[in-house]
């Protein structure tokens, strides 16, 4: 710790894992963007840490001499099967879209770090100072015409843990696929571990990316109009790629709630009684978000004007004709449910979330591109970093599907997975499965402290009244 009571982090090594050349690369070695992807072609990259905790008291030389070595291996060897994410992303003046590139000797930067910050408190669930978490995980590297895809980094604890903080660029995945990435490298380093094949990679269909972008279909010109409005944007002809991140409140601070499987089965069934439409089936989802909608509006204090939600829903299996659920890629479309803020405030306010929501998911049944055309004008327009979001929007980020806690290296389940890029937009809400197995949901906060306390409180007083 320095003068200034900031925990001090000190790099061990940078370097660069190339994939494999074990066996033939089974992924392209150029890529294209697809509208989807454009969508998110300014967006701020998605950054998660996962904390693993080890039984070990002298980690500092376990992971050095034990760990990191296996992680690297795996990482080579995963990374063959993701070309994409060692490459960069460019948008050459004769391309009519931004494309990722890997050429020979591209590889992904992997810090190797020691902290001597509190592992236990940076993996609990209580009051955390968001800046805590920035120096865990690495910036992307970025000039005005080129982005690096990946960036990782492993940092060692000196008391009992270590974490994995990986930064990828959201116009080449989303949380669906970089989530198979992950768990592929998990996998491979499982099976190191424990003396299977080095050479070996995951066979299970799910785990093996799909590149084939022909089969996101595109008859109203979607991509062209995408890249046009990212063109004019701040234009004429402007293909720089530089990424404007919001500035992260250093008073914000982060905190970690959960809805347990008691709590979402009364929430539906609370919500049951009060639908107007019988027999219709109420999700684990809409039941949360629902509930936080109202626990947001009763925080703000505001009586008046909407609530907007607005979520990500993966329409993979949704478009005509579906495509692979392995597509590797972008396939997100945003739903923006509005709500009276007098309504959500009102007794039966869940209800009037709950319904509000579960229409915006029936919008996808034809895969929810009805309005897409005026998407990329709103997304570039909010791209200017600027941070200062209205009150009434709550942005839900990460999904309870995508199995984050099933991340074992071979050392045990993480303790604790958290979203770092969450902080750089104040209106977000995470979640994410439950660390405990149980079929409960996490909900990642990030807030300024009073505010923090009061939505606390609400959010305990409306599970107890249930």
């Amino acid at each position: 710790m320095d003068g200034n009571g900031i925990r001090c982090l000190k790099i061990i090594e940078v370097c660069k894992i190339s994939p494999s050349p074990e066996e033939d690369l089974a992924a392209p070695n150029s890529l294209p963007l697809t509208f989807f992807d454009l969508l998110r072609l300014k967006h701020q990259p998605i950054q998660q840490l996962f904390f693993y905790q080890l039984p070990s008291s002298d980690t500092h030389v376990s992971f050095l001499d034990a760990i990191l070595p296996n992680l690297k291996t795996s990482l080579s060897l995963a990374l063959r099967r993701y070309l994409p994410l060692v490459g960069n992303l460019l948008w050459p003046q004769h391309s009519a879209v931004p494309t990722v590139e890997f050429v020979e000797g591209d590889g992904v930067l992997l810090t190797v770090a020691e902290s001597d910050a509190d592992f236990h408190h940076l993996s609990g669930s209580g009051f955390r100072e968001v800046t805590e978490y920035h120096p865990l995980v690495s910036e992307l590297s970025m000039s005005h015409d080129r982005v690096a895809v990946m960036a990782l980094q492993a940092t060692a604890f000196r008391n009992r843990g270590f974490c994995i903080g990986i930064t990828i660029h959201h116009a080449v995945t989303d949380g669906r696929t970089s989530a198979s990435f992950v768990k592929s490298w998990t996998r491979i380093c499982n099976d190191i571990l424990h003396a299977v094949r080095e050479s070996s990679i995951p066979t299970a269909t799910e785990l093996i990316p799909f590149y084939d972008s022909s089969v996101i279909k595109d008859p109203t010109g979607l991509t062209e109009i995408y890249a046009n409005e990212w063109l004019n944007n701040e234009g004429p002809n402007n293909r720089s790629l530089s990424i404007k991140l919001p500035k992260t409140s250093p008073t914000l601070i982060r905190c970690t709630l959960e809805l347990t499987p008691q709590n979402i089965h009364k929430l539906k069934q609370w919500l049951l009684k009060q639908q107007r439409e019988m027999n219709q089936h109420i999700s684990s989802f809409v039941a949360a978000t629902a509930y936080l909608c109202v626990c947001t509006a009763k925080t703000e204090g505001l009586k008046d004007g909407k609530l907007i939600l607005v979520f990500p829903a993966d329409v993979r299996t949704r478009l005509k004709p579906p495509i692979p659920s392995n597509y590797f890629g972008n396939c997100l479309v945003p739903r923006y449910p509005l709500m009276e803020r007098s309504e959500v405030l009102s007794e039966n306010g869940v209800a009037v979330a709950g319904e509000a929501i579960s229409e915006a998911i029936k919008s996808l049944e034809g895969g929810g591109l009805e309005e897409a055309q005026y998407w990329a004008s709103a997304l570039a327009s909010s791209s200017n970093g600027d941070s200062a979001w209205p009150k009434g929007l709550i942005v839900i980020g990460g999904s309870p599907k995508h199995g984050v806690y099933s991340a074992d290296f071979g050392w045990g389940k993480p303790t604790k997975v958290e979203m770092v890029s969450a902080d750089q937009l104040a209106a977000m809400i995470s979640l994410t499965e439950s660390g405990n197995g149980d079929g409960g949901i996490e909900i990642g906060l990030v807030k300024e402290k009073d505010e923090m306390e009061s939505f606390i409180a609400l959010f305990a007083q409306g599970l107890e009244s249930l």
